[in-house]
């Protein structure tokens, strides 16, 4: 089975335009090798929290640092360039058994008025 925190993995779509920007570098969301792409989200301040993902509960693990797994299939200075912010782990919530893919369901907060986050914070 999988490892406690390797079931879910999450990236800033911000961290992406900011390898481009700064080491031209353009890397699709789906080469990035997370599972869900986020926007206006610090996933940082997330490690050690609870917040969810649509309906799925999730738990900040830790951060996910690139590795060679993640520039092989790319190119160099990919690696570099997503260091401390390559995105995070999530880990089971209650209710659920690692990798057992059922997540405890809860309710989201609505979201502000004209806006739909992908991830919100308890």
């Amino acid at each position: 089975g999988e490892e406690p925190g390797h079931d879910l993995t999450l990236i800033e779509a911000e961290a992406l335009e900011a390898l481009e920007a700064e080491h031209g570098i353009a890397l699709a969301p789906a080469a990035s090798r997370r599972n869900v792409l986020t926007r206006g989200i610090r996933l940082d301040d997330l490690v050690g929290k609870c917040f969810g993902v649509g309906e799925v509960e999730c738990e900040g693990v830790e951060l996910c640092e690139p590795c060679n797994d993640l520039e092989k299939p790319t190119q160099p200075g990919v690696m570099r360039g997503l260091v401390h912010r390559a995105g995070l782990r999530r880990g089971p919530r209650r209710g659920e058994h690692p990798g057992s893919g059922t997540p405890s369901p809860r309710s989201p907060p609505p979201p502000p008025e004209g806006q739909a986050p992908p991830a919100s914070v308890q």
